[in-house]
């Protein structure tokens, strides 16, 4: 009897010790997206193929993370988001300009159909027209396709939903720290503070994954006369720090959660040569008194600097943003860093690229025109915010959300003098099946010098990333 049972336990301990085993090595997989093959399947110019049939994520992430994920009735998870914002987009689109319907349209059509120009965005509407060499990411056509419901992963809306109502803001609508655990704090946005709401839901934003990022980005820039002067390609790397909807749930660890981080993101250059192996990694804190950190480390001299609050404002190399204007607005919101007055301008629908699930759109090389463009319908509110310190770079920003998704779709950046200056304008990929959406392209314009710079991403989720893939020290080795 004795040896029997000492049999057994022998048994469950070396079970126990190859499942352990297991776990490790599984969890040590670092599955990405290959540069190479991303530009054998999706060319940067004239490639219309579509790039996320032909190199999906079910050929990157392994077979038994992809099948924990996969929704085989999407629809479910659409009717959880549905639940958790309280409506569906295709129910708060359709009355502005109905006699804009489904079809394709092209510059032309300005004349004979008036209301696309109440539709499309104004920097939209600008560069709706044939493309040329002065005029790069113009649209000398647009297909308008129906409005088509966006949601997240069932993690997700059972998170928020669990939590609604718990988030609070303090009275000049700044986030208690303490009353936020996960989810999206605020999926009903309502009363004084809701800009604030909106833009503490996008902070909070499960885009491009619930744990980790990696992503693959390439970039070229053209000046005023369609030169080219500028190029780069990059990986982007990310870890959530806290707000995790997967385990381990809340704080990552007792580091996030005693220091009040947020999200460290690092952000590595693999070309030009001049650029290889630079890093900008940037660790943000949910505490609204502490000033997000953000360093940058010099592959070629081997320096790491470490950038002020008013380095945030300067302009990242060949292209026109700032560090601050990363991801398209990544400025901490605080009553005393750079503080604003936030307001809601306006709840309307606007015809904005489309959640792509194909990948056919493209840039044509020799008029730099956005081909396979398809725009919908989109719900969105409409946020201003104003400086209040007059050393800040800009004097005010209007950020456009799409009120489904709490993504951003557009930012206007105005000088201090109140001139349009910078737009950076984001379309999203999404992924029905496992309720994911991810960065597909940006469009960034100066609207003083006349750049523009065209951004296309290639992003999984990575459920590898540990603390230790994101520390600098890691980033600068791997830059060698």
């Amino acid at each position: 009897m004795k040896k029997s049972l000492i049999f057994v336990l022998l048994c469950a301990v070396h079970i126990v010790a190859v499942c352990s085993h297991g776990r490790q090595a599984f969890g040590s997989e670092k599955y990405r997206p290959d540069l190479q093959r991303w530009n054998q399947e999706k060319a940067f110019f004239d490639d219309p193929r579509p790039v996320f049939r032909n190199y999906p994520l079910k050929e990157i992430i392994p077979k038994q993370v992809y099948a924990k994920w996969v929704e085989q009735d999407s629809g479910t998870l659409e009717k959880q988001w549905r639940s958790v914002v309280g409506f569906a987009s295709t129910e708060r689109v359709g009355t502005l300009a109905p006699e804009i319907i489904p079809a394709f349209y092209h510059p032309r059509d300005k004349e004979s159909h008036p209301g696309i120009e109440d539709l499309m965005h104004p920097v939209h509407f600008r560069r709706f027209k044939s493309g040329d060499r002065f005029a790069a990411c113009c649209f000398a056509e647009i297909e308008v396709i129906p409005t088509r419901p966006v949601f997240y992963s069932r993690e997700v809306s059972e998170w928020t939903l669990r939590n609604m109502g718990k988030a609070r803001q303090d009275e000049r609508g700044y986030l208690v720290e303490d009353s936020y655990i996960n989810g999206f704090p605020f999926p009903r946005p309502s009363g004084p503070h809701k800009a604030q709401q909106i833009i503490y839901n996008y902070q909070e934003r499960y885009a491009m994954g619930t744990h980790g990022i990696f992503a693959l980005t390439r970039a070229t820039s053209w000046d005023r006369g369609g030169r080219r002067i500028y190029e780069h390609s990059a990986e982007f790397w990310g870890l959530r720090l806290s707000g995790r909807v997967e385990p381990p749930v809340g704080w990552y660890d007792e580091t996030a959660r005693v220091r009040s981080e947020h999200r460290v993101t690092n952000f590595r250059y693999l070309s030009p040569r001049d650029q290889y192996g630079n890093v900008v990694s940037t660790l943000s804190f949910r505490n609204p008194g502490l000033p997000n950190q953000m360093m940058v480390w010099l592959g070629q001299i081997r320096r790491l600097r470490k950038l002020s609050g008013t380095d945030t404002q300067d302009a990242s190399p060949g292209l026109s943003l700032t560090y601050d204007d990363f991801e398209g607005f990544s400025q901490k919101m605080s009553p005393d860093i750079h503080p604003y007055t936030y307001r809601v301008l306006a709840e309307r629908e606007y015809l904005f690229p489309c959640y792509d699930r194909d990948g056919f759109s493209y840039l044509s090389k020799e008029r730099l025109e956005l081909k396979n463009v398809k725009m919908e319908r989109r719900p969105v509110y409409v946020l201003e915010l104003v400086q209040q310190d007059p050393n800040y770079v800009y004097s005010k920003r209007i950020l456009y959300f799409d009120q489904e998704t709490f993504l951003l779709l557009m930012i206007e950046n105005y000088d201090r003098q109140g001139r349009l200056w910078r737009t950076f304008e984001q379309a999203y990929a999404f992924y029905p099946e496992i309720g994911l959406i991810n960065t597909h392209w940006v469009v960034l314009q100066d609207h003083r010098s006349g750049q523009t710079s065209y951004l296309d991403y290639f992003s999984v989720p990575a459920h590898w990333v540990t603390r230790e893939d994101v520390r600098i020290g890691s980033m600068k080795e791997a830059g060698k």
